[in-house]
């Protein structure tokens, strides 16, 4: 288990698997898994840093969340609403079913 990643390690991992011919390849290519979080937690920020220099962060939402974004906005603060994965099509008119099915379709489980 790892605490982070820096450069060196991902450099290492790139060589001992094949994955990537560089850095960004190799995440855009690769999973990482987070384990032994709180689930009281919401959010999950994770930030990429070259030294002391924060170069890109990405804020998502941890699961368990309800399929259907509406019914999530109606019962969390406003500022998670945009992270949901179903935000934009908010306004389709699905059922509770359909928002389930289509979650069903995607690696949110």
């Amino acid at each position: 288990a790892m605490t982070s990643i820096d450069s060196q390690t991902v450099t290492a991992l790139r060589s001992q698997t094949g994955i990537g011919t560089s850095s960004s390849d190799f995440f855009n290519r690769t999973t990482i898994v987070v384990s032994g979080v709180d689930n009281s937690w919401q959010v999950l920020k994770t930030v990429l840093y070259s030294g002391q220099q924060a170069l890109a962060q990405a804020d998502a939402l941890m699961p368990l969340f309800l399929a259907n974004p509406n019914t999530y906005a109606a019962s969390h603060p406003s500022i998670l609403n945009g992270l949901h994965p179903f935000a934009s099509s908010a306004s389709s008119g699905y059922t509770d079913s359909q928002w389930v099915q289509l979650s069903n379709k995607n690696c949110f489980q």
